[in-house]
């Protein structure tokens, strides 16, 4: 008799809480009803969990949806992940815009995009010129090897001084035209070279012919030989008349 009686007493617990999480209102869930729907994108919740059934409505955290996102979450049911902050610093729940800049290399509202090729530092508003274009290091620019021509220092991005060119800026530019500057990469003259040097380094001088004591005869047969060739020939011409 007691165990149909404590059978019974059961039956009675779990038909009173069938009748009372069912009859529930919207927003509340539990066996005495006293527990509150969190923040559901399709209410109600299920009566007998407090489960959102079709997820939260914002940046809540699933399945009760309420509490909000956790540190470097955002967005519906927190299912983003914060981007590059600075410093590790919070982006909003909502939004997953940094509250701070971007850690450098890393651009945009959420510092989600990375800086594009030769592009480096806060903002990714530096640039690097690395030799034959290889990509420098988003964060710190450094190449991987030397500089491109024109270019030196740490991060390859300081053009060379006036008047020099070149691998690390170590030649000296030549004798250019009113004394201006070179090509910064490949050392050559803009508007030609001074008189008397030669294109396109403007760095050596015209070989001129000079007439001396050394050389006079074989300069002399240079200008002898084809006027008396030429003497000879009009000779033979007039012998005809």
């Amino acid at each position: 008799m007691a165990r149909r009686d404590c059978c019974n007493i059961f039956l009675v617990l779990l038909f009173a809480r069938y009748v009372y999480s069912n009859k529930c209102p919207q927003d509340k869930w539990g066996e005495l009803c006293n527990s509150k729907c969190g923040n559901c994108m399709k209410p109600p919740c299920d009566k007998t969990t407090g489960h959102c059934i079709g997820g939260c409505s914002g940046p809540w955290l699933p399945p009760h949806c309420t509490q909000e996102c956790k540190s470097g979450s955002y967005g519906v049911n927190c299912s983003e992940t914060c981007g590059h902050c600075k410093e590790g610093s919070l982006c909003d729940i909502r939004t997953g815009q940094c509250q701070q800049e971007c850690e450098p290399g890393w651009q945009g509202n959420r510092c989600d995009k990375e800086c594009s090729a030769q592009r480096f530092g806060n903002e990714c508003i530096q640039r690097c010129y690395c030799y034959n274009g290889v990509d420098c290091s988003k964060g710190s620019g450094e190449c991987p090897g030397d500089c491109s021509p024109g270019y030196h220092g740490k991060h390859c991005d300081k053009e060379c001084a006036t008047g020099y060119y070149g691998q690390d800026c170590s030649y000296r530019c030549g004798m250019c035209s009113k004394n201006e500057t070179c090509n910064a990469e490949t050392g050559t003259c803009y508007n030609g070279c001074m008189t008397g040097y030669t294109e396109p380094y403007c760095k050596s001088k015209h070989e001129a012919t000079s007439v001396s004591p050394h050389n006079l005869p074989h300069f002399l047969s240079w200008i002898l030989i084809p006027t008396m060739a030429l003497i000879q020939l009009w000779d033979i011409i007039a012998s005809f008349h």
